[in-house]
């Protein structure tokens, strides 16, 4: 299993080959999120007045998204860095981490995010494999499936923040969908079978015990006395269906049923 770097950008637009890239985070965990093992941020630096042309070309939502952030006006700061930096310094940033082509790019709606490193960043661009975990596809099957509401971000739109919220956002659904949960007809260790039969039988998804001689098969009368011939199963249902229609047609699923 390889580590998984995570990537978010903020741009002033979606467009890749039109609009442009305005900062950068990247958040390297290892392979089952359990350790983070190291990070990267950079704002791309733009003179004053091509940020000032930038912003007047962005639509009013991304011109206050970044208003609000700040963005705009860190771009002319002096702990900007201009692309060609960001490039070479993200490249050896990652290389720390894994080979060329091996580590899977994670993010929400990551695509994006490598469109934009794509077309500014092309040795980073190199070094990313072309395999993603979509942590937005993951939150999607979610709600169309499992009818999971939407994980709650704060979605302030900077790139740090971004990742870390889509960091915790997988998690949750890792814990929430994938991650192997008891069955309520599966037996745990705390449980007696009496236990686990007491509810099954309260809860409509196990029938009572029953001894195939005695309730099913024709038996002689010393049959019957011989403790050792009676074999019991339990009759687990899949459904409500099955079980009305198994005790409609057996009546010792009826009668048989502790009372």
């Amino acid at each position: 299993m390889t580590n998984i770097p995570f990537v978010d950008v903020e741009t002033t637009g979606l467009d890749a080959g039109r609009d442009h890239l305005l900062e950068i985070a990247v958040v390297v965990m290892n392979a089952d999120l359990s350790e983070e093992l190291g990070s990267y941020h950079a704002v791309v630096a733009y003179d004053k007045k091509v940020a000032g042309r930038f912003r007047g070309r962005a639509t009013p939502y991304v011109q206050e998204m970044h208003d609000k952030t700040g963005l705009w006006k860190k771009l002319s700061e002096p702990g900007a860095k201009d692309l060609t930096t960001i490039d070479v310094e993200l490249a050896r940033f990652l290389a720390e981490f894994g080979a060329p082509r091996t580590m899977p790019v994670a993010g929400n709606s990551v695509r994006l995010d490598l469109n934009f490193i794509d077309a500014n960043l092309p040795w980073v661009a190199e070094h990313l494999d072309y395999h993603m975990r979509d942590v937005s596809t993951v939150a999607g099957f979610a709600s169309d499936w499992f009818d999971l509401p939407w994980f709650e971000k704060t979605s302030d739109h900077t790139a740090m923040t971004d990742i870390r919220e889509s960091i915790r956002e997988i998690k949750h659904y890792r814990e929430t969908v994938f991650k192997r949960r008891v069955s309520e007809t599966e037996r745990t260790p705390d449980d007696s079978f009496e236990e686990w039969l007491a509810k099954g039988i309260a809860n409509g998804w196990a029938g009572p015990d029953i001894c195939i001689p005695h309730d099913s098969y024709p038996t002689t009368e010393l049959e019957d006395e011989d403790p050792d011939e009676c074999w019991h199963v339990v009759r687990l249902y899949p459904d409500a269906e099955t079980k009305a229609a198994v005790e409609e047609n057996h009546s010792p699923s009826n009668w048989r049923k502790p009372r």
